[in-house]
């Protein structure tokens, strides 16, 4: 169980983070390491996948690590598909939102409850792939 990292595609035009539970910050920050390594090893835009519908709810500080990380900005940052949010989450993400207006830009997020629905929420944002 934990957090694992990886490309989704072949094209390395999309990058997962699968979140399985029990995961500790620990396997946050080795996940988050690993996805700032595969952003910084192509040129090109990547949409980032968060698979959250199998991660349980969060540890302890979720809210002060999950900002930190927002505040980080890739360059080749495409769109990000939050995949089996939880309302918890979607709750935090609108406090995120509120609490620091003005102070940064959070990123935008798209959701989907599944990995099938993400994959086709994505597809429908590339121009020319219908």
């Amino acid at each position: 169980m934990g957090i694992t990292t990886g490309w989704e595609n072949e094209q390395q035009k999309t990058i997962i983070i699968t979140f399985e539970r029990p995961w500790t910050w620990d396997d946050f920050h080795k996940a988050y390491q690993g996805m700032d390594e595969l952003f910084k090893s192509v040129p090109h835009e990547v949409d980032l996948i968060l698979d959250i519908s199998k991660g349980g709810f969060p540890p302890a500080g979720a809210l002060q690590e999950f900002r930190r990380v927002s505040e980080i900005q890739h360059l080749n940052l495409g769109k990000i598909v939050v995949v089996g949010l939880p309302g918890f989450f979607r709750g935090m993400l609108d406090i995120l939102k509120r609490i620091y207006q003005g102070r940064y830009h959070p990123p935008d997020f798209l959701f989907a409850p599944t990995l099938d629905k993400a994959h086709e929420l994505l597809a429908r944002c590339v121009p020319g792939s219908s």
